[in-house]
């Protein structure tokens, strides 16, 4: 399962490219030209250029590196002696997943006179990423704006013979805030092109920082703005700045989880040696402050050595849990002890098995009757008049024969193509057992949660199934091909909405004793030391 990155990301990115020139406040604060001038003669009278880090927070808020940004300002003279100024933004963030790479490049550029009267003349920009491509251009002649998109093949064009758009209303707030000293509480709008039209934010001051850096005072602004994403859902969002640029930045990735973009030295900025997994982000992590992967590996290590298994897993909650966790289910219960929280893992005797409605029959009923293809390729490969048991058996044999476990941004439902292209993620594997059960009249469902990975010693975001057995419904995971009733790795959560958006939790687990299959237990102590009974 992967995090599923919105589209509003996209149009953040955009917003925040004119947000970093900032604002346009109220007619009495308007940038004359002169002033402008001025300001341009002292802080871009030469090329400029900027480096952003991106960063997202891991659970333990340890800065975990995504990619970077860029901000360029050029001056140049074309062929007509017209002195321009170029303003480009380059954006490049690899959101890893599974080990699977999903880069996102985004280049805008924007041209306008740097000489009054400062007329915006251009704009272009180009948006690269797995399953979403755009190409834009804004043309502006006295007042006449055109605008092309091409998104996906599909084109768009759009005109406005209405539109009064000048570098005045970009560096506003740098211009401004030489100026004067802006004050907690001002309230300025932004003022920026969206496709064919002018649009405004309003943003305010929140903090206004006095600081000495090398023996010279400076002023820091902490600034709120609100953005509109298309259903006009406000979004609001924080950036730092001083007198000169911004030098830090918040776009929202997804629900609750936010890009932090910080001004740099550009071989720091550009580091991508190592970027962050964020499957790996979105685990939910051992607490190895209490040896917990040291004693994972005793554990198994002892199990082998003995020739049993294990039965059990009790771990104590530690940190800010959130609920997240079903409270009960057949291989797993929370239990409170002593104003803690613990998880256990493993069969649950006193967990009632939920009946399979009568309605999921005659679902079930209904998709064998819709999918005669699918219900073929299932009758070939198992025992069709065997008892639904054994049918199941032969299912999860077949898909786990069949499929291997991969991630690819691309989303896959539909069974045929998961099985032509020999697999995909949990989701997708899940998906497709799913659909084979119900093809011959078994129902079937999704269940989510984390299942635990020796590669990470986490548990990582899931996706397995149940289905129904004798009227009710069982656990089982056709990615490891096994029942899930015994589990010890399988984690259920009742709403995964309230947990898979987030870049790892705020809780860890810590392993506090272990039941084997010869009845002994085996306790884990805070000092590290172990005892068996």
């Amino acid at each position: 399962m992967m995090i599923k990155i919105k589209k509003f990301f996209y149009t953040c990115l955009f917003s925040f490219i004119f947000i970093c020139f900032s604002a346009f406040a109220d007619n009495s604060n308007k940038i004359d030209d002169n002033d402008l001038s001025a300001f341009l003669n002292k802080f871009y009278k030469f090329d400029q250029e900027f480096w952003f880090g991106a960063y997202l927070k891991d659970q333990n808020g340890n800065d975990i590196k995504i990619g970077y940004a860029t901000n360029k300002i050029e001056r140049s003279t074309n062929e007509d002696g017209d002195n321009l100024l170029f303003i480009k933004f380059n954006w490049f963030l690899n959101f890893i997943n599974y080990g699977v790479d999903n880069i996102i490049k985004l280049n805008v550029t924007e041209v306008f006179q740097s000489d009054p009267p400062f007329n915006f003349l251009n704009s272009s920009s180009l948006v690269e990423s797995k399953g979403f491509n755009s190409v834009t251009v804004s043309t502006l002649d006295k007042n006449k704006l055109s605008y092309l998109e091409l998104e996906n093949n599909k084109i768009i064009k759009l005109n406005n013979d209405n539109i009064n758009y000048k570098l005045n209303d970009i560096l506003v707030f740098e211009v401004l805030s030489n100026k004067y000293n802006f004050e907690v509480g001002d309230t300025y709008f932004v003022k920026s092109l969206d496709k064919n039209k002018i649009k405004k934010d309003k943003y305010t001051i929140l903090e206004v920082n006095n600081v000495t850096i090398d023996g010279i005072p400076q002023k820091y602004y902490k600034i709120e703005t609100t953005l509109l994403d298309s259903d006009d859902v406000e979004y609001p969002t924080i950036f730092y700045g001083n007198k000169e640029r911004i030098i830090s930045f918040d776009i929202e990735l997804s629900e609750g989880i936010f890009l932090n973009f910080r001004l740099e030295p550009k071989d720091d900025a550009a580091d991508l040696s190592y970027v962050a997994d964020l499957y790996i982000l979105q685990s939910i992590q051992l607490d190895n402050s209490f040896n917990s992967k040291e004693s994972i590996n005793y554990l198994y290590d002892y199990v082998e050595s003995q020739d049993e298994w294990v039965n059990k897993f009790d771990f104590e909650i530690t940190g800010k849990y959130d609920d997240i966790f079903s409270k009960d289910y057949i291989n797993q219960n929370i239990l409170n002890r002593n104003g803690k929280t613990f998880l256990k893992l493993g069969f649950n005797e006193n967990f009632t098995l939920e009946k399979v409605s009568k309605k999921d029959f005659e679902d079930a009923k209904l998709y064998q009757d819709e999918h005669p293809t699918l219900r073929k390729i299932v009758t070939t490969n198992i025992d069709a008049n065997s008892e639904d048991t054994y049918k199941i058996e032969q299912l999860m044999n077949y898909v786990y024969e069949n499929t291997s476990r991969f991630a690819d941004y691309k989303e896959v439902t539909d069974p045929y193509e998961i099985l032509e292209r020999g697999g995909g993620d949990c989701t997708e594997i899940s998906d497709l057992f799913i659909s084979l059960s119900k093809s011959i009249g078994i129902p079937a469902r999704p269940i989510r949660g984390y299942a635990f990975g020796f590669e990470d010693y986490s548990f990582g975001a899931h996706q397995w199934a149940e289905v129904a057995i004798n009227g009710n419904w069982y656990p089982v995971d056709p990615t490891f091909n096994m029942w899930g009733d015994f589990s010890t790795f399988h984690i259920k959560v009742d709403d995964f909405s309230k947990s898979s958006n987030s870049i790892g939790s705020n809780f860890k687990l810590k392993l506090v004793n272990s039941e084997i299959s010869n009845g002994e237990i085996i306790y884990f102590n805070d000092d590290g030391s172990k005892t068996i009974e």
